[in-house]
């Protein structure tokens, strides 16, 4: 008798656990110069939404390459900006300037643009796989059989 009430605890228990998860989402807002994740009074960046989507297969490799993607971008645009203003800056204190590392520096910025829309397509794509993984039901069967009594989660 009491392993049953404390059987029955138990599932009560876990029937409190299982539907009193947060299911807040996740919403993007995207402007020209930034992409921002927020979560009801939570905000968060691109590298904070890692841990966050590793529960979700498919949602964290998506989120791993955006950023990986973006931090490569901003690689680009930070050594580009660098190899543009060098020469200025070098003919500005009566040095020589070599123009071709400005159009270097030109060209990584350019190439930077193309991989940073890549990467905000991506974590879209993420947040949308982790949204739908998040409000997906998690149904609970308890089955009372020959053997004894078995509980069965299903994501």
């Amino acid at each position: 008798m009491l392993q049953r009430f404390l059987v029955f605890i138990f599932l009560i228990s876990l029937n409190g656990a299982l539907f009193g998860q947060d299911k807040s989402l996740i919403k993007v807002d995207s402007r020209w110069y930034q992409q921002s994740f927020t979560s009801d009074s939570a905000s968060y960046t691109l590298a904070e939404l890692i841990p966050l989507f590793s529960a979700s297969p498919q949602a964290d490799a998506l989120i791993r390459s955006a950023n990986n993607r973006h931090d490569f971008s901003s690689f680009c645009q930070i050594s580009g900006v660098f190899l543009v203003l060098y020469p200025l800056l070098n003919n500005a204190i009566g040095g020589q300037s070599n123009s071709n590392i400005s159009y270097i520096g030109i060209g990584l910025l350019g190439l930077s643009v193309p991989i940073e829309i890549s990467s905000r397509r991506k974590a879209n794509a993420a947040v949308i796989s982790y949204n739908q993984f998040r409000q997906a039901p998690i149904r609970v069967d308890l089955k009372i059989g020959v053997n004894g009594i078995g509980l069965n989660l299903r994501f």
